[in-house]
């Protein structure tokens, strides 16, 4: 720490589109899923949509990256140390720094850029060592989830290792404006840090992507089909949605299609059995993003209904699945809370209701399932927001911008 701040790199970006090296270096066994994975893949479209080269680094292959178009180099982890899940992460991240050290050294990038994962410090040692500048995608505090949703052992030394990146990172890009107020209070310079929103690839998705045929197959053609997708975890307010559900008057006909994993998804479940509305709704479990866009295509009405965060501390999120939602042309109903009401405007391109508030949840679906030519006019403007706003090319554009536009 005392090294980074007191003998910081010197750089200043080089003219043209620069050669990018992503590194990665969570330990798991094979490639993450959900919306790292999204965002992973989704940036380095971006990257190439915008003419730069990038190539990987990485301790797996990462699912749906075209290895011809970017390279992968994959540092497997090592078992050596694996009694103890933070010890394991600590020992892999020392085994990925050395190996992506000589990788790096043999083939210089203009910069690196590096997801912020726990106990990672694989980033600023290389940065360090051979005066490559190191661009820091900082999603949310790791010291934060290891308090209140992980129960992660070593916090102090967690809290150390945030603060070595924040410190040795020359930009830092994060998804939202509440998530720069949070560093700026953490004394990170404000000049360093960018907001760059999450995004989404409207090819990927967009309407008529099989949504009649998932339809006919979950035998729902003749339902208003209302969808979510995303973690059933603490802040995606699915205990507020399961209690919608039960809620929702049985004439408005609607059926609720759930995709994706989670701690709660067997709450979820409880309270629909309990409630006797099991028949109301399709747990899907987790599918491979490729089906994802076909899934979404099924449905009338698509619902992000977000919670508080349970600390009391502002909503930092950015979801992925929000962006997702609006390419797709459907209409959105989302908890007013944090960047979810910057991007949705009620009325417009959505509808906004309070946090938890299941009554307001209700009202809101039931209204809208019976209004077939709202929900069209909702979901056209939605993509159209979206499409000027909020694509993974326009992600990416920012990084570089950002890096480009740096003075030393």
């Amino acid at each position: 720490m005392v090294l980074v701040k007191w003998q910081p790199i010197s750089w200043k970006p080089k003219a043209g589109l620069p050669q990018i090296t992503f590194i990665r270096t969570t330990p798991t066994s094979g490639s993450q899923t959900g919306g790292a994975n999204s965002h992973i893949n989704g940036f380095t479209k971006g990257v190439l949509e915008n003419k730069a080269k990038l190539n990987f680094i990485s301790n797996d292959g990462i699912s749906g990256i075209n290895k011809e178009e970017t390279p992968i180099t994959v540092i497997e982890p090592s078992s050596f140390f694996n009694a103890h899940r933070m010890i394991f992460e600590l020992w892999n991240n020392l085994t990925f720094t050395f190996y992506a050290l000589e990788k790096i050294r043999s083939n210089p990038p203009d910069f690196i850029y590096q997801r912020y994962s726990r106990f990672t410090f694989a980033g600023v040692i290389i940065s360090w060592l051979t005066g490559i500048p190191l661009l820091l995608e900082f999603n949310g505090s790791e010291v934060w989830v290891g308090r209140h949703w992980d129960d992660a052992s070593l916090l102090w030394l967690l809290e150390r290792f945030e603060r070595l990146n924040l410190q040795a990172a020359q930009l830092i890009f994060v998804v939202s404006e509440v998530e720069k107020k949070n560093l700026i209070n953490a004394f990170v310079t404000s000049e360093k840090i960018f907001v760059n929103f999450n995004g989404v690839d409207p090819e990927m998705f967009r309407p008529n992507q099989g949504g009649e045929q998932v339809r006919e197959q979950l035998a729902i053609s003749d339902k208003t089909v209302i969808g979510f997708v995303g973690t059933f975890g603490p802040w995606h307010g699915v205990l507020a949605l399961a209690e919608a559900i039960t809620k929702i008057p049985k004439e408005a006909n609607c059926h609720f299609l759930l995709i994706g994993e989670g701690n709660l998804k067997s709450k979820v479940e409880e309270v629909v059995k309990t409630h006797n509305a099991t028949d109301r709704v399709t747990f899907t479990g987790r599918l491979s993003h490729r089906l994802v866009p076909s899934y979404l295509d099924a449905c009338d009405i698509l619902v992000s209904p977000h919670v508080p965060m349970e600390d009391g501390s502002d909503f930092f999120g950015s979801p992925t699945k929000l962006f997702e939602y609006m390419a797709m042309a459907k209409p959105i109903v989302a908890s007013r809370l944090g960047q979810i009401a910057d991007v949705i405007e009620d009325g417009k391109n959505g509808y906004l209701i309070e946090p938890a508030n299941v009554a307001m949840l209700v009202e809101v679906l039931t209204k809208l399932s019976a209004k077939p030519s709202d929900c069209k006019l909702l979901g056209a403007q939605a993509r159209e927001d979206v499409i000027a706003n909020y694509t993974w090319k326009r992600n990416a554009g920012r990084v570089l911008e950002a890096y480009l536009a740096h003075k030393q």
